[in-house]
């Protein structure tokens, strides 16, 4: 029975074995047998995610991180992930699920607490892959940061730099200590009313600031120390914007402030500041907020502030609402090059004073014996400050009288001179019209003619003259009487004689030429010899040149600031005059130097046109055409041509303080002003006013602003003088 029982299980165990054989022969005939005769093969699991933030084992981690981990790779592909995070060790609490691999706490953990982590990856065939298990404890709570200005809180929340938490603003410190850049969105017409944004001190990294149309009135950002560009702007009409207290790191480059109320401020503390606008102050708005500060200090130096090459100080105002100038050497004026839009604004060098000339010259001799004794100033003297000496040889004092004319001081002896006597003339103190003094003594030193010679003491046109007039003729003045019979002179035009006429009254020798003198050419009067009525001699030739007018000729210069009707309350135009038929007027063109930054070449180039000698052009900037036909009323007819600076392919686009140059095709022919100067300030500047081409070819200017809120040229203060004429 046994054996039976053993055969039995033998049998079984081999029945088993074939079907096991047979099924499995089966499984792989059907595998091999698919539609396109190819195999089938499960996709790979997903690979674990790879955990990157927050490290393992970080500290002072805060209580609001931003977890991720980089992407698992699953063939069939990612289905979500689950974020685990608790205080176990193996972690089982989800707290988000989705497919992104980053997630941002918005409610925050408990301080100084250790959390563990992990991440678990589904694909889409529900297979799941687990990441390793990390930890990490989070900072104490006093190092947390509460935002206390909610609309701060508002505006970076909304550049997910904060949470909203149980209806704080929480600063997230993590994500803010990488920030380089912050705009906090604020504008014109969307004004933001920030007024603390304490919590920018953990914005470490941060170097370019923008808090424009906000209401911060204390910036303090000196533990910002990697900042180096601050902007902040305000509207006019927003009377509660207003900077009263400003602290800034000594690495800024750029600062631009636009309508603040700062007391004073110090830049020499910014050595790489390259920037610097602090223009606007508004006071009727200041005070109706309760601030009345006036920027009364601005303390800058070339020494301390080498990089700078911009400052605009324009439109900060005093308490009575006049705008304030700020002065800055000299030499950091010079170093403001910057091409920019309103450079130099608000600021000016020290005013100076100097003596410009003094004749008779330094070492001059054979000086007429009633000659007198011309000072030119740089600019309008105090008569009252005037002080100096004047003595002979023997010092003996020369009794004298003075008179002075603008920034020309004319002494007078009370008596001829002494023939053959060396006099020494001295100024030791002069103060000019804008409150500077001299700061040296200066010192002509001449001797008087000997008693039988004469010299020429004087010839107009002046020496080396230009646009002299073509009906002019020519008076040397003689130190003593003299005969006509005995004069031996020539007048040249380069070397073809002129004819002409002499005639002498007393002193005086005039020249008469037959005709008129040519358009723009050189003239050269040679006097070689000349006798007085005592029996004197000329003890040496005389030459002098001059050269006439210009075809074309810059007659004036304006820029009305009269009642508003032009686009910006300015008219602005040029007056020519033809001394000649010009065939083709488009030879002619006009040049702008602004800002005195020297010649851009021919800007303008006048329209192709003849015009005839004696007509008068007035050029004007097309925008200003209907108010400067108003403004000049009847007046306007006088001039007979009319030109826009449309016709010229260009736009009119001077102020009263830039230099205007008239080019004959690409040669400057004639300048008014100096194209190297701001003319703020000088002598020919005519802001608000005008230039005017006097008969003797200088130019006369209108008072500073004196056409200002004008109606019309007859009702003006100072009438442009060609409507007189």
């Amino acid at each position: 029975m046994e054996i039976k029982l053993k055969e039995m299980k033998v049998l079984i165990n081999l029945k088993t074995i074939f079907l096991i054989t047979l099924i499995t022969a089966s499984l792989l005939l059907l595998i091999g047998c698919g539609d396109d005769d190819e195999p089938i093969v499960n996709p790979d699991a997903p690979t674990a995610p790879v955990l990157t933030s927050p490290e393992d084992a970080a500290e002072d981690v805060v209580m609001l991180p931003t977890f991720s981990w980089q992407a698992s790779v699953a063939e069939s592909g990612v289905k979500e992930y689950s974020l685990y995070l608790d205080k176990n060790t193996d972690p089982t609490t989800i707290l988000s699920t989705g497919s992104g691999t980053s997630f941002s706490l918005v409610t925050a953990l408990e301080p100084e607490t250790t959390y563990y982590w992990k991440v678990q990856v589904t694909d889409e065939m529900d297979r799941i892959a687990t990441s390793s298990v990390f930890s990490f404890t989070t900072i104490g709570e006093d190092t947390s940061f509460e935002l206390k200005d909610v609309e701060f809180g508002k505006a970076l929340a909304a550049l997910e730099y904060a949470n909203l938490v149980d209806e704080k603003y929480i600063l997230n410190l993590e994500a803010v200590a990488s920030v380089t850049s912050l705009d906090l969105g604020g504008s014109s017409s969307t004004p933001i009313d920030i007024r603390d944004i304490d919590g920018i001190q953990f914005f470490s990294a941060l170097k370019v600031l923008d808090v424009d149309y906000t209401s911060i009135t204390k910036l303090d950002l000196l533990n910002n120390t990697n900042l180096d560009s601050l902007q902040y702007t305000n509207s006019a009409d927003n009377t509660a914007n207003f900077l009263t207290e400003l602290l800034l790191p000594s690495g800024m480059t750029r600062i631009r402030i636009f309508r603040h109320n700062l007391g004073d401020f110090d830049a020499t503390g910014f050595a790489e500041l390259t920037y610097l606008r602090l223009d606007g102050n508004d006071i009727a708005n200041a005070e109706a907020a309760g601030v009345t500060n006036v920027l009364s200090t601005l303390t800058i130096s070339e020494t301390s502030n080498t990089q700078l090459v911009h400052l605009d100080m324009g439109g900060n105002l005093d308490a009575d609402g006049n705008a304030i100038t700020y002065e800055v050497s000299q030499a950091l004026y010079d170093q403001l090059t910057d091409a920019g839009a309103n450079n130099k604004e608000g600021v000016s060098p020290p005013a100076t004073f100097s003596v410009s000339s003094i004749m008779p010259a330094d070492g001059a001799v054979d000086i007429p014996i009633n000659a007198n004794v011309e000072v030119t100033f740089s600019s309008e003297l105090d008569m009252a400050s005037f002080v100096y000496t004047w003595n002979d040889a023997a010092n003996v004092s020369v009794a004298s009288s003075v008179t002075v004319d603008g920034a020309v001081a004319t002494i007078n002896p009370g008596a001829d001179l002494a023939n053959n006597t060396a006099y020494t003339l001295s100024i030791t103190a002069a103060t000019g019209s804008n409150g500077a003094d001299i700061t040296e003594t200066y010192t002509t030193n001449f001797t008087t003619i000997s008693g039988d010679d004469i010299v020429v003491t004087a010839v107009d046109p002046a020496d080396n003259a230009i646009n002299v007039a073509l009906g002019a003729f020519i008076d040397v003045e003689f130190s003593s009487e003299i005969e006509l019979s005995t004069v031996v002179y020539t007048l040249t035009a380069g070397e073809n004689s002129v004819a002409s006429v002499a005639s002498v009254n007393g002193t005086t020798l005039t020249i008469t030429p037959d005709n008129s003198l040519a358009v723009s050419t050189g003239y050269t009067l040679n006097i070689t010899a000349a006798e007085s009525t005592s029996g004197g001699t000329l003890t040496d030739s005389f030459t002098s040149g001059f050269t006439t007018v210009n075809a074309l000729l810059l007659q004036g210069v304006m820029s009305f600031q009269n009642d508003g009707t032009a686009a910006d309350g300015r008219n602005r135009a040029i007056h020519l005059r033809a001394n000649a038929d010009i065939a083709d007027l488009s030879v002619y063109g006009i040049g702008i130097p602004n800002n005195g930054g020297g010649t851009d070449g021919k800007e303008l180039s006048l329209p192709t046109m003849s015009v005839m000698a004696g007509q008068d052009i007035l050029f004007i900037r097309g925008e200003d055409e209907a108010s400067m036909t108003t403004y000049f009323g009847s007046c306007f007819n006088a001039f007979d041509i009319t030109l826009t600076d449309a016709e010229a392919g260009g736009s009119i686009n001077f102020n009263g303080d830039d230099a205007v140059e008239l080019y004959e095709n690409d040669t400057v022919i004639e300048v008014y002003g100096d194209v190297e100067l701001d003319g703020t300030g000088e002598s020919w500047e005519y802001t608000g006013s005008w230039g005017y081409r006097q008969l003797n070819g200088t130019f006369l200017t209108g008072a500073l602003d004196c056409t200002l809120n004008a109606t019309d040229n007859a009702s003006s203060s100072c009438p442009y003088p060609f409507c007189s004429e």
